[in-house]
């Protein structure tokens, strides 16, 4: 399998099917949702199933290509699974982790940045496509492949007023104008684009219209976009960063019992876990778990019923508990 290379969409979903075709005890291929486009997140679970199902494993979540022109990750997390399946049963430690663990890999979180990002005539977005903060274009320049080599390079403008000019030691090079030079061709130099109601005057870099940064819609730290460009109306607005898997929470009710207040399955957000518990003083928060949060139910049923808790997470692993009712609970 050649890993020198950029996966479009379809040659992702191909390897992906052909993974799960060539291994069906290692591998499973689900959705987890779809992007603002409507393309297919996809998520695949590696874990050995005759040894359990995933869920009952300790889990390691790998994602990749959050970022529209981060194709290299996706890349990279094909080579692991390509390593974890293609080592079972002859690689010691590729065996005993699939033995052992679940492997959940979301190998392209953002679809639609990544189809720009490898079109014929590619489009740089930061992230995802839907307009932000703004529909509109901004007046100024646009990044956009003016010529149809398939790259977002460079342009130059004449300008006599311009600060470069020609190299003297190869015509596809630039150098600067020296400050007495007086006669001769000038030019400005510009990112590869267009440009948008140009006044005969001022060129400026435009704000881009896709102008979210999915890494900056998740709850930790996030701000809004006066404080942090990119961030999103609220945490976790964007499509694409609720499909990356919060943390579930299930109650299993016994026979002839009842839920009169809550859900039965709840989610409790995503995992701050980019933070760090250790920076936390009484100077800056009055406790490590100051994030923490929790479910609620009201239940109804007979004394000595016992009421199954499940605390799901692929990025940190499930929690399987009990409880049991006594007289006058």
């Amino acid at each position: 399998m050649n890993f020198n290379h950029y996966f479009t969409n379809d040659e992702l979903a191909g390897v992906l099917a052909r993974w799960v075709d060539e291994y069906p005890a290692l591998t499973a291929l689900s959705s987890l949702g779809h992007s603002y486009e409507g393309q297919e997140i996809p998520l695949l679970t590696l874990t050995n199933s005759a040894t359990g199902p995933d869920t009952d494993k300790p889990a390691i979540w790998i994602d990749a290509n959050i970022h529209a022109t981060e194709l290299a990750g996706t890349t990279t997390a094909l080579h692991i699974a390509h390593t974890l399946l293609t080592g079972y049963g002859t690689d010691a430690r590729a065996t005993r982790l699939l033995d052992n663990c679940a492997v959940y890999l979301a190998p392209r979180l953002n679809p639609d940045g990544a189809a720009l990002a490898l079109a014929d005539v590619p489009q740089f977005v930061r992230s995802g496509t839907r307009p932000y903060p703004y529909d509109e274009k901004d007046d100024g320049i646009h990044a956009e492949d003016m010529d149809g080599d398939g790259r977002v390079l460079q342009m130059r403008i004449p300008d006599p007023n311009g600060d470069w000019k020609v190299s003297s030691l190869d015509p596809k090079l630039m150098e600067k104008r020296g400050p007495d030079e007086q006669v001769g061709d000038f030019y400005r130099l510009f990112q590869e684009g267009r440009i948008e109601n140009f006044d005969g005057v001022q060129i400026r870099p435009a704000r881009p219209v896709q102008g979210l940064d999915f890494n900056r819609n998740f709850p930790f730290e996030w701000k809004p976009e006066n404080e942090q460009a990119g961030a999103g109306p609220f945490p976790t607005s964007e499509v694409e960063i609720r499909a990356a898997r919060p943390v579930r929470v299930e109650l299993a009710l016994p026979e002839g019992a009842a839920l009169v207040t809550g859900k039965w399955r709840t989610e409790l957000g995503h995992l701050q876990g980019r933070s760090n518990k250790l920076d936390v003083l009484a100077l800056y928060g009055s406790s490590p778990t100051d994030n923490r949060a929790w479910a609620e139910w009201v239940v109804q049923g007979n004394a000595g019923d016992e009421f199954g808790v499940a605390i799901l997470s692929d990025r940190a692993g499930n929690i399987r508990t009990s409880v049991v009712l006594g007289r006058g609970e």
